[in-house]
């Protein structure tokens, strides 16, 4: 089956999400789809430059193509035409997509956040503010829904920065908290030093333990929450993959943790029940 630009790069760079937008109504995929694309470029100006300051111009091109979206000028760009369509069909506000833009900005620096709550905050600046634009999209602007979303948004950044510790570290980029790298005894330009990876398994798990703290407290809205809002929550489904795997390795950051190849299965039997 073919499927859109804007899906084939979500399928492409942040797959799980991809699973989750499969679930959202026929009339909202498409939208939504153009919103994740959108994340999952601006997510990879790291990877995608070789100098912080070329980021910044990317980041910069994005914050000037948002504006011009909303003066009402479209440039001929895949990604960039789709989410004018979301934009302008849904009426979503520009501040989510420049806040999404300015947290971004600090995958260019090398150094950590100084403690779990700066990097909670991170975690909502960019995942919590997506969830939050996917609930705009499906009709949700207040309330448990966007409550729910801003807690699995959150929590889904947490436990992926923690999944991506080993990757991070050798490409000199350090997620774990300032706070915690004190706390632990750990070496900001080391971080992967053989000789402190257990104290470095217990900064991950308590950063992985905020994050499950956050997606029971969602899971406490269940029944506050419209069926329809269920896909874009979905993402907590598949985090609890990742933490029974993280547990299972022990928290190790040398380890690649991957979710099953059930996942779709396991999405259809929540979505079928109205769970998350």
């Amino acid at each position: 089956m073919k499927i859109s630009y804007c899906a084939s790069e979500v399928k492409a760079y942040d797959p799980d999400r991809y699973l989750t937008a499969l679930f959202a109504p026929k009339g909202y995929r498409e939208a939504i789809f153009s919103l994740y694309a959108f994340n999952s470029d601006i997510a990879r100006t790291r990877e995608l430059v070789s100098e912080p300051i070329l980021g910044q111009i990317r980041l910069k091109w994005w914050d000037e193509t948002i504006s011009s979206i909303y003066e009402g000028e479209t440039i001929n760009h895949p990604v960039v035409m789709e989410l004018a369509k979301a934009i302008k069909k849904f009426e979503l506000v520009s501040k989510p997509f420049y806040d999404l833009i300015k947290a971004r900005s600090f995958d260019l620096n090398d150094s950590p956040l100084e403690n779990i709550d700066e990097l909670e905050a991170y975690a909502l600046n960019t995942s919590g503010v997506l969830s939050r634009l996917a609930m705009n999209v499906l009709g949700y602007s207040k309330g448990a829904p966007i409550k729910a979303a801003n807690l699995i948004g959150t929590a889904w950044a947490l436990i992926g920065l923690m999944r991506s510790v080993g990757f991070h570290a050798q490409n000199k980029r350090v997620y774990i908290p300032e706070s915690l790298i004190m706390n632990y005894n750990l070496s900001k330009t080391n971080l992967l030093n053989p000789s402190s990876v257990g104290q470095l398994k217990e900064a991950i798990k308590e950063v992985v333990c905020k994050a499950e703290e956050k997606i029971v407290e969602a899971r406490d809205l269940k029944n506050d929450i419209p069926k329809g809002a269920n896909s874009v929550l979905l993402l907590a489904a598949i985090a609890d993959s990742y933490i029974s795997l993280l547990k299972n390795e022990r928290f190790d950051p040398t380890v690649s943790v991957q979710s099953s190849n059930l996942k779709a299965l396991k999405l259809t039997i929540r979505n079928s029940f109205g769970s998350y």
